[in-house]
C-alpha cells in the first residue's frame, strides 16, 4: 500500500508539472505595439506604370518575450478602399526571431480618392505561448488612379532562420 501511495503522489506531481507547461493564451490588443505595428503606409508608383496607384505598407512583428524564439506567426493584412472594397493577403512566418520587418506592396490598388485603411491581425504560437495583436493605419492618397489588375508582393526585410 505504501508504494502505491508514493506512486500516486509522484504521478500527481508529474501531471501538475505537465499541465503547467502547456501553452496558455496571452492576448495583446493594440493599434501599435511591440508585437505588431504598421510603421509606414503611403502610395506611389511602385511598378513604374506612370500612375501613383500603388500602396506600400511596412510592418514590424515582434516576439512576446523580446528575445529570439521559435514562432509560428500568421498575419492577415487587409487594405480597405474608401468605397469599402477590401483586399486581403496572408503572411505566414515560421522560424526563430525576435523581430521581423515586412514590406507589403499593393500594386494598382489606390484607384479611389478618399481615406484608405490598412488593418493587420496577427496570431502567433511559440513553444509556451499563444498571443495575438492587431494594428491599423488610415491614410489618404490624393486622387484617383487608372484601373489595373490589383496584386500584392510581400518582402521579408531580414533573414528568419528556421532552425
Amino acid at each position: 500500500m505504501k508504494s502505491l501511495k508514493g506512486r500516486t503522489i509522484i504521478l500527481g506531481l508529474v501531471l501538475i508539472m505537465a499541465v503547467s507547461l502547456l501553452p496558455s493564451s496571452v492576448v495583446a490588443y493594440s493599434s501599435n505595439s511591440s508585437l505588431l505595428s504598421i510603421t509606414h503606409a503611403d502610395y506611389g508608383d511602385l511598378d513604374d506604370d506612370g500612375a501613383d496607384d500603388d500602396v506600400i505598407t511596412e510592418a514590424r512583428i515582434g516576439s512576446l518575450t523580446g528575445f529570439p524564439e521559435f514562432i509560428i506567426c500568421t498575419v492577415t493584412f487587409t487594405l480597405t478602399l474608401p468605397s469599402g472594397a477590401n483586399y486581403t493577403t496572408d503572411v505566414v512566418i515560421c522560424g526563430i526571431y525576435d523581430v521581423v520587418d515586412l514590406t507589403i506592396e499593393w500594386y494598382d490598388h489606390a484607384t479611389e480618392s478618399g481615406w484608405y485603411k490598412i488593418h493587420a491581425e496577427m496570431e502567433s504560437v511559440t513553444m509556451l505561448w499563444e498571443f495575438s495583436a492587431d494594428a491599423y493605419v488610415i491614410f489618404d492618397p490624393p486622387e484617383e488612379g487608372p484601373p489595373g489588375t490589383p496584386w500584392v508582393r510581400v518582402l521579408v526585410n531580414n533573414q528568419v532562420p528556421f532552425w
